[in-house]
Parts: structure tokens; C-alpha cells; sequence
């Protein structure tokens, strides 16, 4: 039986990186790049640009070869006025398989990377964004229950694309995924259902949760991360500044286990990988 004498504290960072829309999640990844790391990104967003941004700005070029990245979309149609997929949905089933081998034979076209499983600690695995990848999960379930979206989305397509998400984290959170994880997403404000109103609706505290499919799921998504950071955007125009926070915030609670060497606040300069390199037991200078 082990001792926490022989822990291993170089385990992968599994991290969750929720933030209003133009708080600056995606741009903040450049830090990663920057500083050595791979980036291997799913993009639900449609947005990388603001890395490249990033990078550029940093005077670092060379950076933007550590990132790959692949847009996840589905294809549309507008039938008798109505916007609908077309076809089969295929964005999220696609990059679940790309979770499990990134490569052409998961996704024609896509750069052969092999296991994400196995890339390592010097690889970081990013999901931008869960919202998004949600959205596609639930285009999914539709069409699944032969729902083409003219219909309302009913009870059991919202339970089978909550479930298929939640399949997807424990992949992501499994100690057999040796790689560092980072997910995004934008922030949905839920009212608790501890307390309820003389209507029987819930009354109880706001809290600020990842936003995905509904208000069941959300408050589910942190346990299957073991660090969750706030990006936070604070004053306006030419003073508006933006940076990751590692403490609760207002309704929203954070979690680091990280103790020593990480302050409260992190710049959207360099945060990201500030905080990877104390996670994983590196110096400033990405040494060991």
C-alpha cells in the first residue's frame, strides 16, 4: 500500500480555465507556447487567432510552431426557414476520437500526433471550448433521436448529450491520460436549488459554473479537475487589464493545490506558464 512518503507530485495538470467572453482565455494560452510547451488544441471556438495575436506581440515567432490546432465544426443548412445541420453532426463525435488518436484516421486531414494519452508532461492538451464542444454534443443527441432542431429539445437528448460529455471528462481526468489537460470555458450564472421560492423555484445561492448544457451538468464539471482558475478582465479601454486568478472570486470558487510560489493573481502575459512550471516541479527557465 503506498505512503504519501513515495507521492509523485510531477502528475500531469488537469485545469480548468473558466471566464466571461473577452476575458482573454484563449490569448492566455501563448504563455504555454512560449514557454516550450506543445499545444495540441481542439477548437470549438473558431477563434486561435488570439494566440497568434499573443505570440506576435511577445516578439517570440519561433513560438508558433509549438501550436497545432483543430477547428471542430459542424456544416449547415436552412431548411423552410429553419437553420439546421447538415447531415450528421459530426463535431463532437470526431473530436472524441481525436481524444483517443489524434490522426487521420480520426479525422481526415488532421496531422498524425498519435495518442494524446501519451504525448507526456511537456504537452499540453487544450479543449477551447467546452462550451462550444457542448453545443456539438447536443446537435449530436438531435440528431440521434432523428430531432433535425425543428422540434423542442427534449428531456432524454439533453441527458444524452450531458452524459456523453461527462464520459468524455473521466477520459480526460483518467490516470491512464499522462498529458496535461487544460479545458476552457465561459461561465453560466445558476441560481442553487438548496433553497426554494413559494413557487417551488430555486431560491438558493448564485454561483458562477462552467457553462454546459443546462444546469445539471455545470455544477458536476469541477470534480473532474484538481485545479480550476479564473479569467478575470478588470477596467476598461486602454486600462483594461486582464489576468488569472487562483482564489475565489464573488460567486465563483476556484481551486489550486498548489501552495507555495503561485501568487493570487497572474498576468495573461505569463500566467499560464508560471503556473505549469511550479506544477510541474520546473524553474522559470522550463528546467527540471
Amino acid at each position: 500500500m503506498p505512503t504519501l512518503e513515495n507521492f509523485n507530485t510531477r502528475n500531469p495538470v488537469k485545469g480548468l480555465i473558466i471566464g466571461d467572453s473577452g476575458t482573454g482565455k484563449t490569448g492566455a494560452l501563448a504563455s504555454l507556447a512560449i514557454a516550450g510547451y506543445k499545444l495540441r488544441i481542439l477548437d470549438y471556438d473558431k477563434g486561435v487567432h488570439p494566440i497568434v495575436e499573443a505570440i506576435q506581440k511577445a516578439g517570440k515567432p519561433e513560438a508558433l510552431k509549438n501550436v497545432i490546432y483543430q477547428t471542430m465544426d459542424d456544416k449547415y443548412t436552412v431548411v423552410a426557414g429553419r437553420v439546421s445541420p447538415r447531415g450528421v453532426p459530426e463535431a463532437f463525435s470526431r473530436g472524441l476520437a481525436m481524444l483517443d488518436y489524434w490522426g487521420p484516421r480520426s479525422l481526415p486531414g488532421s496531422e498524425d500526433l498519435g495518442k494524446p494519452s501519451e504525448w507526456g508532461l511537456d504537452t499540453v492538451l487544450v479543449i477551447d471550448s467546452l462550451t462550444h464542444m457542448c453545443n456539438a454534443a447536443l446537435r449530436l443527441a438531435q440528431c440521434l433521436n432523428k430531432n433535425s432542431g425543428e422540434l423542442k429539445i427534449t428531456q432524454p437528448e439533453w441527458g444524452m448529450a450531458q452524459n456523453m460529455v461527462e464520459q468524455m471528462l473521466s477520459l480526460l481526468y483518467s490516470g491512464e491520460f499522462k498529458t496535461n489537460v487544460l479545458v476552457l470555458a465561459h461561465i453560466s450564472y445558476i441560481q442553487g436549488k438548496e433553497k426554494l421560492d413559494a413557487e417551488g423555484n430555486p431560491a438558493g445561492e448564485i454561483r458562477g459554473l462552467p457553462s454546459a448544457l443546462g444546469t445539471a451538468l455545470p455544477p458536476k464539471i469541477p470534480a473532474y479537475f484538481n485545479i480550476m482558475l479564473q479569467m478575470i478582465r478588470s477596467g476598461t479601454g486602454a486600462h483594461a487589464k486582464r489576468y488569472l486568478t487562483t482564489v475565489p472570486s464573488g460567486v465563483i470558487n476556484t481551486k489550486s493545490p498548489i501552495l507555495t510560489g503561485i501568487p493570487a493573481q497572474l498576468p495573461i502575459e505569463t500566467g499560464l506558464a508560471t503556473y505549469f512550471n511550479v506544477a510541474l516541479g520546473k524553474d522559470l527557465g522550463g528546467k527540471e
